[in-house]
């Protein structure tokens, strides 16, 4: 088990009353897509959820993880997608602290731009 730090984006100025700050202990083993998974599905009891639902259905995120070098983009996820598209070659969440030396990750909310879009935008940039 390791401990990680999330927080997200505020979805909308209500969403901005609380914090979104949390720590899990979850299994190293687990795959990037299944964390993804759990935040979904995890509510949070002050607020919206771990990862709030948009009305409507359709919400673009990216799963980032912050060291000292800044923000890095592991994976895009939507609120309209059965799984996520991942950005690194770390198949699980253990993999991805270990190569970024930290356990600090992040939701970035893109509102309802194009998940495909912002993925393959991801992947040219590199």
């Amino acid at each position: 088990m390791i401990s990680l730090h999330f927080n997200r984006d505020s979805v909308c100025a209500g969403d901005d009353c609380a914090s979104h700050r949390q720590t899990f202990e979850i299994d190293e083993k687990t795959s990037i897509n299944d964390f993804i998974n759990f935040l979904e599905s995890t509510p949070d009891p002050q607020h919206l959820g771990i990862i709030a639902k948009i009305s409507g259905g359709e919400a673009t995120w990216i799963l980032q993880i912050k060291n000292e070098n800044g923000a890095h983009n592991t994976a895009v996820f939507a609120q309209q997608w059965e799984t996520c598209k991942n950005l690194v070659s770390a198949a699980t969440i253990g993999e991805v602290v270990e190569t970024y030396n930290s356990n600090e990750f992040y939701a970035k909310y893109l509102a309802q731009k194009s998940p495909d879009e912002v993925y393959e935008d991801l992947i040219r940039q590199g």
